[in-house]
């Protein structure tokens, strides 16, 4: 049975998962302004030529690419935040087992641990 310290790995998770959240919602925001930029992109092939036309599609085009890039680079920072959460979590409970081995067998002075931390680092069986 894994070991915690008071709900320190929830609060951890709590941060990881609400940044995941917050890139997901990003993400979708995105997606929405892209569609809503690639009609504009696309009925402007019908409805306005010439020069200027085509160096205004240019620049749409040129600010979908750097959107789809920036979306990119959330999936990126989404992935990178659900191997640091598992990596951390698995830090985090291998430290706590081992502070649990290494004390095992000690009793806790009277006034200097408190009660809950020293309970947290030997659970019942």
């Amino acid at each position: 049975m894994a070991t915690t310290l008071n709900g320190q790995q929830s609060s951890s998770d709590k941060t990881f998962n609400d940044s995941i959240t917050y890139l997901e919602i990003a993400k979708g925001k995105l997606h929405d302004i892209k569609g809503e930029v690639g009609t504009e992109h696309q009925g402007l092939g019908n409805t306005y030529g010439g020069e200027d036309g085509t160096a205004y599609g240019r620049a749409l085009q040129n600010w979908l690419d750097t959107l789809e890039s920036i979306r990119t680079t959330c999936t990126s920072m989404e992935e990178a935040l659900r191997t640091n959460q598992t990596e951390a979590r698995q830090a985090q409970q291998h430290n706590v087992s081992l502070v649990a081995d290494a004390t095992r067998g000690m009793t806790a002075p009277d006034s200097s641990i408190s009660g809950t931390t020293f309970a947290a680092l030997h659970p019942q069986q």
